[in-house]
């Protein structure tokens, strides 16, 4: 059996100070931890896009360690901001810290390529990032989940990945500061789990969305955010609501029980209980 566990977003920008009661006391048992990291970490400010662009000391890869992250998932609409050169370095950071980088690549293959990490396999893919960020077969960038040649890929990823085993996806999906889960949310899920996912994980809204069994497979629609210290224009409509999902799988991929340890983002927005 493994357990492993996952939550959402993780917005960071400063080092963590990691406080008495923290959320993260809940990974004690885990085998494996993965999130997604929403911020580029980088010394390189080169907008690809009009809007909010994010970034990040790249010195605060150590902090990510010290979440206890072994997988982070770098397909989401914010990675790319920066373009692909320090994408690629960042995940290169990741690996160097022992944290398996998952959703990008040289190629549109690559980028939903599984990884696997303590016997479950790791697929990572966006379906809100801008065209631009996306892997293509001739191109690098993330693995996307919007259009059917996307979709197509990724579900032919996770079938492959669940032949070796538990396979474990980490979609950036929905719409932000919006609880309702859409309708092209679970016709994906309904999708990534007959192609067999053994558990699915959301983030994105940046607040908690439901949580849905589908034929066995938990689906944790939205996981609101991990961390999350934006402090800019709008940063007052995010929640402050967080969780962690548990999931049991057993060695040929069943989730054989799950559940969701709540808490809250303190003042400094670390998960607190």
């Amino acid at each position: 059996m493994t357990l492993i566990a996952a939550a959402g977003d993780v917005v960071l920008m400063k080092p963590l100070r990691h406080p008495t009661g923290s959320l993260l006391g809940v990974l004690r048992d885990v085998d494996v931890f993965a999130a997604n990291l929403e911020v580029p970490l980088t010394k390189v400010v080169d907008p690809q896009r009009g809007g909010l662009v994010l970034h990040g000391d790249p010195e605060l890869v150590e902090d990510l360690a010290r979440l206890g992250l072994d997988v982070v998932g770098l397909a989401n609409n914010h990675l790319g901001d920066h373009g692909w050169g320090p994408l690629r370095e960042l995940a290169e950071r990741l690996e160097a810290r022992r944290m398996a980088a998952i959703g990008i690549g040289s190629e549109a293959g690559e980028a939903v390529r599984p990884r696997r990490v303590g016997g479950v396999g790791f697929i990572a893919a966006s379906a809100v990032s801008p065209a631009q960020f996306l892997a293509t077969d001739d191109r690098p960038g993330m693995a996307g989940a919007a259009g059917d040649e996307d979709v197509e890929r990724l579900l032919g990823a996770v079938a492959a990945a669940r032949e070796a085993g538990p396979v474990a996806v980490l979609m950036h999906w929905g719409v932000p500061h919006v609880a309702e889960v859409q309708p092209d949310q679970r016709e994906l899920a309904r999708r990534l789990a007959q192609a067999g996912a053994s558990a699915i994980f959301g983030a994105h809204s940046h607040g908690l969305q439901e949580v849905e069994e589908i034929a066995g497979v938990p689906v944790f629609y939205g996981l609101s955010s991990l961390v999350f210290q934006y402090q800019g224009p709008g940063a007052d409509r995010f929640g402050r609501e967080t969780a962690i999902a548990l999931v049991d799988l057993d060695p040929i991929g069943r989730a054989t029980s799950w559940r969701l340890e709540r808490g809250r983002l303190d003042e400094n927005g670390e998960p607190v209980r």
